[in-house]
């Protein structure tokens, strides 16, 4: 039996799950789906244009992301961490990615370094959230490069706080003061401080927790949540 059909069956059903999952989860983190609403399968199969298979494969992967919550009588809602879960997924973040600077520090290449101030560059000039979340997620991936381990459960990780980032990528003046952190950054970097890189990209992080938790406890999502 000839298997290559098959095969590329397979294929196609996983790129297609993956469409349907980048769609959905892109119109959350653009907040066109917002914290606390309700996914309705139906209007999902219209906004992707895909099947009840592949919407319900793609909510399975934003549920175990983190992005999406199941709720009584099997509903699902768009779900952001609690503050308790908010900020153990923060002290997590705040080590990996001050253990990725500083091994990042230690053995870069003067052309990955260059690479790293181009996209801090670019995320400092990024105009729209969009932007800027992908622009962020270039600095991630290039100080991840030389732990590629660590990158791998950041990435998962930062899935989880996708929502938050967004979030607090709309409070006015927080992208300008996070350019300034990341730009700290990278100027232990380039002086080769291993230990200043960790500890700016500590603070970084710490930064990013304080605003997400007064987000949080803000938020009149948290009702919606069941927080109050």
């Amino acid at each position: 039996m000839n298997a290559g059909p098959t095969k590329e069956v397979v294929h196609g059903n996983a790129l297609v799950r993956r469409q349907v999952y980048e769609t959905i989860r892109q119109a959350i983190l653009e907040m066109r789906i917002k914290p606390g609403q309700r996914l309705i399968e139906r209007e999902l199969i219209e906004m992707t244009g895909a099947s009840r298979t592949s919407v319900r494969e793609a909510l399975r992967e934003l549920i175990a992301d983190g992005i999406v919550k199941t709720v009584p009588y099997n509903r699902h809602i768009v779900g952001i961490p609690t503050q308790d879960e908010a900020r153990e997924l923060y002290d997590v973040r705040g080590a990996l990615e001050a253990l990725a600077a500083r091994r990042f520090t230690e053995l870069a290449s003067e052309e990955e370094i260059q690479d790293l101030s181009a996209a801090v560059d670019a995320y400092g000039a990024a105009s729209t959230v969009g932007d800027r979340i992908a622009s962020k997620g270039d600095i991630y991936r290039i100080l991840g490069s030389h732990t590629p381990v660590v990158y791998a459960v950041l990435h998962t990780l930062n899935a989880r706080v996708a929502l938050m980032r967004t979030m607090s990528l709309t409070v006015p003046d927080r992208h300008q003061e996070s350019v300034k952190e990341i730009r700290r950054i990278l100027t232990a970097i380039k002086s080769r401080d291993s230990a200043a890189a960790a500890n700016e990209s500590l603070a970084h992080a710490e930064k990013a927790c304080t605003v997400a938790m007064r987000l949080l406890s803000e938020s009149p999502w948290s009702v919606a949540m069941g927080w109050d």
